[in-house]
């Protein structure tokens, strides 16, 4: 019965957690890094480094960040990042390689003078 009980509530817990992560508004994101000739200059310019919305209307409170591939031999690795930045990401960061495999996911912003929380659309990228 314990048992029973014990997969129970990790199940529900989680699904709750995959339900606050469904994306709830069809807003992009952009990855803005310190090269100054890429394509993302223009977009990136007079901004920190890390995630950035196309809408100024919000800011990334938090993001979850996974990789895999060349640089994370047999695993997948995640970082949990508060804020638009490379913060608790960084760690993940410095490991990537040509042929990674980065998924940016539960990307939440807030909206401009609200507290409204909105769960942003996830971004994949292979790196080259």
């Amino acid at each position: 019965m314990r048992l029973v009980l014990t997969i129970g509530i990790i199940f529900l817990c989680v699904q709750t957690n995959a339900q606050n992560c469904r994306p709830n508004i069809a807003v992009t994101i952009k990855v803005c890094r310190d090269i100054s000739n890429d394509s993302l200059s223009a977009f990136c310019i007079h901004r920190s480094y890390g995630l950035m919305v196309s809408d100024s209307n919000f800011s990334i409170t938090e993001f979850m960040m996974r990789a895999e591939g060349p640089g994370f031999e047999n695993y997948i690795e995640e970082a949990m990042n508060t804020g638009a930045y490379w913060n608790e990401a960084k760690r993940v960061l410095i490991k990537l390689r040509a042929g990674s495999l980065v998924e940016f996911t539960c990307i939440k912003a807030k909206y401009k003078n609200s507290d409204n929380i909105y769960i942003l659309q996830p971004l994949v990228l292979m790196l080259k």
